[in-house]
């Protein structure tokens, strides 16, 4: 059973979201029980976090979209009960992996973030094809439909900049991860990515307490200092823009 904590109840609203994590709990490989969600949902607010998108796996040649939500909801349903608190807000969505055939999904429409159109897509980790780019910008020519490309920094090598340019120019969103930025070996690439207007939304697909936690505010810091705190605020503004239907008013 949980305990009695109240996550989040004695920390200020903050004003990050974070777009894609898997945090529900015993939906895929994130968070394995209840307690580790109610736990990453206290970081996340300690980092200043307004609203948390769970976005877990969904692999079309492993699961049934229909049983997938059946899991998903339940997880949802159960983890808001547990939580005594109204934030951060909570939204659901999924994180989908590219196959051929997504755009024939009919249930594609119910995988984006619940009240947005935000629909997050998992890139082959091979090399896209052509097919594969005009699949996803077939999708977000759909009207109610905002199609990101999940951690776009785990596959550069298997893209062009050629088709991040085309995809890009089509409206479809770069998401990056917070390692991206956080990490040392890869700082100086992501920030110049950022500064280019080549990555629109950080997020920080934390999956437990340890290898792999929140960490959202501290890449957040790294753009504070390396671009400024302008251009920092710019993002977080687009953000929160994003999802402005699921927010508090005010």
């Amino acid at each position: 059973m949980c305990d009695a904590r109240r996550p989040g109840y004695d920390y200020p609203l903050g004003d990050l979201i974070d777009f894609h994590c898997h945090i529900l709990p015993g939906i895929d490989d994130g968070a394995k029980d209840i307690n580790v969600s109610w736990a990453m949902i206290d970081a996340s607010v300690r980092q200043g976090i307004q609203a948390v998108c769970f976005t877990p796996h969904f692999y079309a040649d492993r699961d049934d979209p229909e049983k997938f939500f059946q899991r998903r909801d339940k997880a949802f349903i159960d983890l808001k009960r547990s939580v005594p608190t109204v934030f951060p807000v909570m939204a659901c969505g999924a994180e989908i992996h590219y196959f051929e055939g997504i755009a024939a999904m009919e249930q594609l429409m119910r995988m984006r973030i619940t009240g947005t159109d935000l629909l997050l897509i998992e890139m082959p980790f091979r090399r896209w094809t052509d097919r594969c780019v005009a699949d996803i910008v077939e999708i977000n020519s759909r009207k109610g439909v905002q199609v990101f490309l999940a951690h776009i920094e785990r596959y550069l090598r298997h893209s062009t900049p050629e088709m991040l340019s085309h995809m890009r120019s089509q409206g479809v969103l770069i998401q990056s991860n917070a390692d991206f930025v956080i990490d040392r070996s890869t700082r100086s690439r992501a920030l110049r990515m950022l500064y280019d207007g080549e990555i629109d939304i950080l997020a920080s697909d934390s999956h437990n307490l340890r290898s792999r936690p929140q960490n959202l505010r501290d890449a957040y810091d790294v753009i504070d200092e390396e671009l400024g705190e302008d251009f920092s605020e710019a993002l977080r503004v687009r953000g929160r823009l994003l999802v402005r239907n699921i927010l508090p008013a005010g």
